[in-house]
């Protein structure tokens, strides 16, 4: 994979990044938890789930020290729900800093993981089959942005 597309995917993840950072800290610590009727899910989540799926498809499947403590897996992995949230969910002010600082840790693992592959490939929900870092980085934009049109749904909800 050649380094232009992977660095061409980190510069989209940092643009999705920032849009879903600026709505996230936009809304108020009660409307972060409000979910709609018809909805399973609040930005609350998102922002965690965000977080989650790109440490996971980059560091844990490829075995490789995720950058958030294993908890978040209990709270925002796939198929999870605010249903599962307890005293002990990560506060949103420690995932919002996480969320800052990862694309940085990203930047410095490119080139040094780019070729760590996974065990067995993982079909994403939107239908993409990754079998290595480097998929996982190519993949993360289109992640990054359904979430963000995710909380741009449910923030319409709260004006």
């Amino acid at each position: 994979m050649t380094k232009y597309f992977l660095e061409k995917a980190l510069d989209d993840l940092r643009i999705l990044r920032e849009k879903n950072l600026n709505l996230i800290e936009s809304v108020s610590q009660k409307n972060l938890t409000f979910i709609p009727d018809g909805f399973s899910n609040h930005i609350y989540w998102h922002a965690g789930h965000i977080l989650t799926v790109q440490e996971s498809l980059l560091y844990r499947r490829t075995n490789l020290e995720m950058h958030i403590p294993e908890s978040y897996i209990k709270y925002f992995a796939k198929g999870t729900s605010p249903a599962d949230f307890d005293e002990s969910i990560p506060a949103i002010s420690d995932i919002i800093k996480r969320l800052t600082i990862s694309l940085q840790q990203i930047e410095k693992d490119i080139l040094k993981y780019q070729n760590e592959k996974y065990e067995e490939p993982v079909l994403v929900s939107f239908g993409m089959r990754l079998t290595s870092f480097a998929d996982a980085l190519l993949a993360l934009p289109y992640h990054e942005a359904y979430h963000f049109g995710s909380m741009k749904m449910l923030q319409k909800f709260l004006k």
